[in-house]
């Protein structure tokens, strides 16, 4: 399954080009990280938020969750995809990665996350082929980690956005758990509902 949406994704990103090559518009592909913030259709906050509500006193990470990954804050993401439409005649034929600045651990989200909501827990570490229960928050979209165990950093190069066109974000990730933490004790997913069914946490 991941390889086809890495194939189709590949397609799309060269039909965009086919297209700016030949005069039809100005095509910028921007790549995403994982997404955060409310309103999210798959929220992988809120399985560990969901853990916090019910009162749980341990969470587990994989590895020590000391794996790290890129994410991005709708607003940040937003703030990006603005940039390119404000700057068209840079961003033209251009491929952009978007994320935020800074990107953190596993561990480090998962505590962030229990800081906003004032919460503290035992943090047990398993190896990733045993953390089975933490998939939904700590490893979502590697299907082969059943396979082989290997757990990867996944973090973006800003490089080339940052340079070409001042990207920065608008808000600092440790305050954007915290508004997307208020957010969803706000909202809160229907207990078993659409939500919770999409983000397949048993």
């Amino acid at each position: 399954a991941m390889d086809t949406f890495a194939h189709l994704m590949v397609q799309a990103e060269q039909s965009v080009f086919d297209g700016h090559r030949s005069g039809c518009y100005n095509g910028t592909v921007l790549r995403f990280p994982m997404v955060y913030g409310g309103r999210q259709l798959i929220p992988g906050e809120w399985s560990i938020m969901r853990r916090i509500l019910d009162g749980r006193k341990h969470i587990i990470v994989p590895d020590g969750g000391l794996v790290i990954n890129s994410r991005g804050y709708a607003a940040n993401l937003a703030h990006a995809l603005l940039l390119c439409a404000d700057n068209p005649d840079k961003a033209a034929g251009q491929v952009y990665n978007i994320a935020d600045e800074q990107a953190y651990s596993i561990r480090e989200w998962v505590d962030f996350i229990a800081q906003a909501m004032d919460h503290e827990w035992e943090v047990v570490s398993l190896p990733a082929l045993l953390a089975r229960p933490a998939v939904a928050y700590a490893m979502p979209g590697r299907p082969r980690i059943a396979e082989d165990g290997q757990l990867n950093h996944r973090v973006m190069d800003l490089t080339k956005i940052k340079t070409q066109l001042g990207y920065r974000d608008i808000v600092p990730a440790r305050e954007a758990v915290k508004r997307t933490v208020q957010w969803y004790l706000e909202n809160q997913p229907e207990r078993g509902g659409e939500v919770e069914q999409r983000l397949g946490d048993k």
